[in-house]
């Protein structure tokens, strides 16, 4: 008997619409791009339960003649590509012809069209992959799909997702992602029958502000070219940076893709400007001939190719020197205050007055406080930090010795017959980390004189709604002002005048969520109090940390990472030997 058989067709179906149409986002990610690639100059898109009980777009474009709408709904039935030659050189969004055809197997589809110069559109309806009418429908021009019971007839994939909040997130999130890079378009979403947002066509960078609630000055725009390519940088200024590069947009040839080493790429050349405080929010938009790159590389389209990928590095590094004109790194740039001295405290003992932020040191948000020291003339009475009162050489458990720094980040100690190269910012990082954790469970509570309002996203605020709970049992306190809005009304007491919107936002943003919201709260807070790689450290903390690695036997930062690398005296002499 053999062992190999042919799948049914019906089976086939299933498998393909599974990698074409993974949630419901996927579902008007394709329907939006049909209608950009329609020509559209209005879309209209609403949700219900999540887009499993519904998802309706409609669109001004082009519409379809009734031949061509019935076609629409059959498996590699498409207008965007006639030969093999064709698929390397696409201008559309769309050109498998799998997406309508994905969608019709796994819901009850309804799609109305009517194209120019006609004097009634034709409707179809297709259930779960089988034609049931053909008709003629009153539409005025432009095309309207409905999607109805997602998955039901796929139990399996269906129980696999999440809340109907958190997938209309989801697909909020791509309609966010697909208007940055058609902003002629009107753009107007509802959510279970209730206006959510309307965008007017205008700028990218208006319409990026309005979606990240900032205002427009805040972001730096470039155009650089060098053939055969084009690019258009939209970037929040370093007063504007977050934990996370969830709000970086890339756009090639106007398709928005999530393509991880692109990504990578770009932002290993923003530490230069931004430091080590965040990352910006922004548009990476590459224009280029479509010869040059391949889309046809991922069934969703979120990945894509390039022929001289090697020309990225270049083009992004050129763009980025042109938008910030040369300037020296933004770690010295932030770290400069007019009319204030410098004053070396890194808040390890976290008494009261240790972690609190003068009135002149107040920024608005997003921005990460990156010197908490207030001016020395209002600190002059302040005893010294009770770290530098502990550490003396008698005192010491361990012997060594302070070499010195290199490039302000990084400690090099002799011990024995061994040389520490010691990264002092997540040094310091641990050391704090488990200063909080030994105080862990008598948190107070610190009440805000003015309550903080935090604006969050779709998908951030169904995470936050998950987890209020645990929040108040840390100690804070907030009230939900609207939807998607949060007051915060209180903190936890090592949070007290920190900046509070950084670390619930990168709690809040990650991709991955913690399993202990405590444990992650802590090494949030410890990272935004120790100091950022590239800031002095007066002498006493730096023999105090050092003190407190040997002592505590400190290996990694509270996130995983390695404090240090040790060279032996022998490791050396072979190193400079060969």
């Amino acid at each position: 008997m053999p062992k190999i058989n042919l799948l049914p067709e019906e089976i086939v179906a299933k498998i393909a619409a599974g990698e074409v149409i993974e949630r419901p986002a996927s579902v008007v990610k394709e329907l939006v791009e049909n209608s950009l690639d329609a020509g559209a100059t209005q879309i209209r898109i609403e949700l219900y339960g999540g887009g499993l009980e519904e998802i309706t777009v409609y669109d001004d474009g082009e519409g379809m003649e009734p031949e061509d709408l019935r076609l629409s709904v059959k498996r590699h039935a498409t207008s965007k590509i006639k030969s093999l030659s064709d698929l390397y050189s696409l201008l559309t969004l769309g050109f498998r012809g799998e997406a309508l055809a994905s969608i019709a197997e796994v819901s009850r589809l309804t799609i109305k069209s009517r194209a120019k110069g006609l004097d009634t559109g034709y409707e179809v309806y297709v259930e779960f992959g089988k034609e049931v009418s053909f008709k003629p429908s009153a539409l005025k021009q432009g095309t309207l799909v409905s999607v109805k019971d997602l998955f039901a007839n796929l139990p399996a994939r269906k129980a696999f997702l999440k809340s109907k909040r958190a997938e209309t997130a989801k697909a909020l999130e791509v309609i966010r992602g697909i208007m940055l890079s058609h902003p002629a378009v009107k753009w107007e979403v509802f959510v279970e029958g209730e206006p959510y947002f309307r965008i007017e066509a205008g700028s990218i960078e208006a319409i990026l502000a309005k979606l990240l609630s900032i205002d427009e000055r805040y972001l730096l725009t470039t155009e650089y070219a060098k053939l055969p390519y084009h690019l258009k940088l939209i970037l929040t200024s370093q007063e504007k940076v977050y934990p996370h590069t969830r709000y970086l947009y890339f756009f090639v040839n106007r398709r928005w893709v999530k393509d991880e080493r692109l990504g990578k790429l770009f932002v290993s050349l923003l530490k230069k400007y931004y430091g080590s405080y965040g990352f910006p929010a922004g548009v990476v938009s590459i224009s280029l001939p479509p010869q040059l790159v391949d889309f046809n590389v991922h069934p969703a389209k979120w990945e894509v190719r390039f022929r001289r990928e090697g020309d990225l590095f270049h083009l992004f590094s050129s763009a980025l020197e042109d938008l910030f004109g040369r300037r020296s790194s933004f770690i010295k740039e932030r770290t400069k205050r007019e009319g204030k001295e410098e004053i070396e405290d890194l808040p390890l003992s976290f008494g009261r007055d240790m972690y609190r932020v003068s009135e002149g040191d107040f920024v608005p948000s997003y921005e990460v406080k990156t010197n908490l020291s207030q001016p020395k003339e209002k600190t002059a009475e302040k005893s010294l930090p009770s770290f530098e009162k502990k550490y003396s050489p008698e005192d010491a458990l361990h012997d060594f010795r302070l070499i010195g720094a290199f490039k302000r980040s990084y400690l090099l100690v002799e011990r024995g017959d061994e040389l520490f190269i010691i990264d002092q910012h997540a040094l310091a990082e641990r050391v704090i980390y488990e200063r909080l954790k030994a105080k862990a469970f008598d948190v107070r509570t610190q009440k805000l004189i003015i309550g903080k309002t935090i604006p969050l996203d779709e998908v951030a605020f169904s995470k936050f709604l998950a987890l209020k709970d645990e929040l108040l049992r840390q100690g804070f306190i907030f009230k939900i002002q609207q939807e998607g809005t949060i007051l915060i009304l209180g903190v936890p007491d090592y949070l007290a005048g920190e900046d509070v919107e950084w670390v619930l936002r990168s709690l809040l943003e990650e991709e991955v969520p913690s399993l202990d919201l405590r444990d992650e709260l802590l090494k949030k807070a410890s990272c935004l109090l120790a100091r950022k790689k590239g800031e002095l450290f007066s002498e006493e903390e730096k023999l105090y940390l050092v003190e407190r690695m040997f002592r505590d036997s400190l290996f990694t930062c509270p996130h995983g990472r390695p404090i240090f690398y040790k060279l032996s005296l022998s490791e050396l002499k072979n190193l400079i030997r060969a």
